[in-house]
């Protein structure tokens, strides 16, 4: 059973290769007298939003598991995780074994647009990615 409606709430993950190649464009930008990313933080990105569950499809498909089909609303999961957080909060003054799932940040991630972009980076030190996303997926399942 997912959480959240497949077809909504996009969000973005980038592969490891276009950070690391974001961090040597902006340290060889650090190297020079107008260093413009000194002291600031930088959202890198592939430029690519997709639904949580269509991101990891096929790395589910590629260790031979299908994902379930039927799916719990986002309000449905977003009570759920309230109502867990709030036991939780009870339950922790007699036990800490209790962890709550979903939590509330869970249902922010999977049912509510979390994306950036990557345009300062781009301007800045000149990133763009290396990695588009089926070589980075492709790459990842292997």
């Amino acid at each position: 059973l997912l959480l959240g409606n497949p077809s909504q709430a996009k969000l973005e993950l980038v592969y490891a290769g276009n950070v690391a190649h974001a961090h040597i464009l902006a340290a060889l930008r650090l190297s020079e007298a107008t260093a413009a990313p000194s002291g600031q933080a930088y959202q890198i990105t592939e430029g690519y939003q997709a639904n949580w569950w269509k991101f990891i499809e096929p790395y589910a498909k590629a260790q031979g598991l299908e994902l379930p089909t039927w799916y719990l609303p986002k309000l449905f999961v977003y009570w759920l995780a309230f109502v867990l957080e709030w036991i939780h909060w009870f339950l922790s003054f007699f036990t800490s074994s209790f962890d709550p799932a979903p939590t509330i940040f869970q249902y922010c991630v999977l049912c509510e647009d979390f994306y950036f972009s990557e345009q300062r980076a781009s301007k800045d030190f000149g990133y763009t990615p290396l990695f588009d996303k089926s070589c980075a997926t492709a790459r990842s399942v292997r």
